[in-house]
């Protein structure tokens, strides 16, 4: 009985001494992949007039990797091994058919190397971007863009969506700062890519921190929407009035209130048409093509104050596609409801 004790003690011993060793060296792992996180967004947008190309950071210094790239629908297009040489190795993939892939890295280097999934897409050469169509939605943050703008251009497109918050740009009652933005137009500036910056949310200064909704918040939020397109001047061509106000955006005694988005698009429209008449006026930034909410808008009045309608259909069901989901027909009933209040056009 004793030895059957000691020897299970000695098993027992055993088996915690080879967990903690398994999760100590798992942690590790995984401090190195947070410490390795890239700074800057990573290139993986290629255009098929060249390879495309990636370094890759392994856990160990030496030894090899082997990799597999598939395409969407799961089939095998290239594999194979190379070399580390501290800690990096470079893979030039020669995959010149436009497509979306997926590159995955077996790290032999060191004992529970992650897996690394990378998904990439290979493209024809953007056209000319006064003929681009399209525009994507970032978010800059404390970013100023330098790293996703050059791929944004690479896509062919000419725009971006991105907030202009209230609270970043009035830090003092009647006083406006740029400092926050700033460097991101530049970015844009710099890559040819037009901005469409919605003018959105609270300021703790008025209506006690809530979505506006007495006069002295209205006339603060428009007077801001003014400093923002005056600032900015002609590389700004079109603004947003706030954003999914029918959703959980919009606080305190006008909560998802039509009738009071209505004022604030009277008060901003004013506001910005006073200094620049030329400038887009966009308004609806709609949650999830809520029809019953813009027909309220239109009702009271709310297309005489937006020189265009924007929706975010996003479906209520996220896994179905936009074409199951209803999309096409939900916006032949937006288009035929803005006909309906804007006479006819």
């Amino acid at each position: 009985m004793q030895k059957f004790l000691a020897g299970h003690f000695k098993m027992l011993l055993f088996s915690s001494f080879l967990f903690l060793l398994i999760f100590m060296t798992a942690f590790r792992v995984l401090l190195a992949v947070h410490a390795d996180h890239a700074t800057i967004v990573p290139n993986t947008i290629f255009v098929n007039t060249a390879p495309a190309t990636f370094t890759i950071t392994t856990q160990g210094s030496s030894g090899n990797i082997s990799y597999t790239v598939t395409d969407l629908s799961h089939t095998l297009i290239t594999q194979g091994n190379q070399s580390v040489t501290n800690k990096q190795v470079t893979l030039t993939l020669p995959i010149k058919t436009d497509g979306y892939y997926t590159l995955t890295i077996f790290d032999h280097t060191a004992f529970f190397a992650p897996l690394q999934n990378i998904p990439f897409a290979v493209i024809a050469p953007p056209p000319s971007q006064t003929d681009s169509p399209f525009g994507v939605g970032i978010h800059i943050g404390n970013s100023d863009g330098s790293g996703i703008a050059p791929l944004i251009t690479q896509l062919g497109t000419t725009m971006i969506r991105t907030d202009a918050a209230w609270s970043l740009i009035e830090r003092t009652p009647g006083h406006y700062t740029f400092s926050s933005y700033d460097p991101a137009l530049r970015v844009l500036q710099q890559n040819n890519l037009s901005p469409l910056l919605v003018l959105d949310y609270t300021n703790n200064f008025y209506d006690n921190g809530q979505t506006p909704y007495d006069n002295a918040g209205l006339q603060a939020f428009a007077n801001y929407a003014r400093a923002v397109v005056m600032h900015y001047g002609p590389q700004l061509k079109a603004v947003e009035i706030y954003n999914e106000y029918n959703g959980t955006f919009s606080t305190g005694p006008c909560t998802r209130n039509p009738t009071c988005y209505v004022h604030m698009l009277q008060y901003s429209y004013a506001a910005i048409k006073s200094v620049r008449p030329d400038i887009t006026v966009i308004g609806g930034a709609v949650f999830s093509a809520d029809l019953l909410w813009f027909h309220q808008v239109f009702q009271a009045g709310g297309l005489r104050f937006m020189d265009a309608v924007s929706d975010h259909p996003y479906p209520l069901l996220s896994a179905l596609s936009p074409e199951r989901a209803g999309l096409t027909q939900e916006m032949n009933m937006l288009q035929s409801m803005i006909k309906q209040h804007n006479n006819g056009i």
